[in-house]
Formats: structure tokens, C-alpha cells, sequence
């Protein structure tokens, strides 16, 4: 696997099916008999949104995911690090293989401006 691999991947799960779960879960149908009252009380404010205020919504959703997985991303570089760390991290699939880490910020970043996607 390529870090371009790993981001690639990253960007699909968090961005792509994180989002329609979030689309589902305000709008979607019912996906159980009983829904508890953090899912009634997240359809019962989305519902109450004007359209417009609804892409906000998912703006700031989809925003708020591309912010914390550069973040984490960051931590995973060496350009940012946890309270108290004193090494590396190092990110490999498997026992042998070059690290994965170094650059997945950037490449995270630089994926999502090309894509230039508001999903």
C-alpha cells in the first residue's frame, strides 16, 4: 500500500460513507423499529432546518471530518505531537515496508483541494 493508497482510502471511508450515513441518519428512513432519542432529537432538528440551513449543516459536518483528520494526520507526520511524546511515530503495513507516514497531511489536503467536493 502507498501513503496516496492510504489517503485515498481514508477520503472514501470518512468523506464519502461518512457522510451519506449522516444523510441517512438526519433524512433518511428508519433503519430500526425503535430509534433512540439522539437519533429522534437529530431528525427532529433537521427537519425543522430551511434546505439552505441543511447543506449547512453538512457543510459544517463534512468540514469538521476534514479537520480532524488533518489533525490526526498531523500527529502521524511528526508535524504535531502528543502531550508527553519523546519519538516518532512511525506508520508500516505489515513487518517490512517503507513508512506510510511523512506526508499524509499534505496528501490528504492537497486530494481534497483538487477535488474541490462540497458533498
Amino acid at each position: 500500500m502507498t501513503p496516496e493508497h492510504l489517503i485515498e482510502h481514508f477520503r472514501y471511508s470518512l468523506l464519502t460513507e461518512n457522510m451519506q450515513h449522516y444523510r441517512n441518519l438526519f433524512a433518511g428512513p428508519l433503519s430500526h423499529g425503535r430509534p433512540d432519542a439522539y437519533c429522534l432529537g437529530i431528525r427532529e432538528l433537521y427537519a425543522r432546518l430551511s434546505p439552505e440551513d441543511q447543506d449547512v449543516l453538512f457543510s459544517i459536518l463534512r468540514q469538521t471530518i476534514i479537520d480532524t483528520a488533518s489533525s490526526i494526520f498531523a500527529v502521524l507526520d511528526g508535524i504535531s505531537y502528543l502531550p508527553g511524546q519523546k519519538e516518532d511515530l512511525v506508520l508500516r503495513l505489515g513487518d517490512t515496508g517503507e513508512p506510510l507516514n511523512g506526508d499524509l497531511q499534505d496528501l490528504f489536503l492537497a486530494a481534497e483541494e483538487e477535488s474541490g467536493s462540497s458533498n
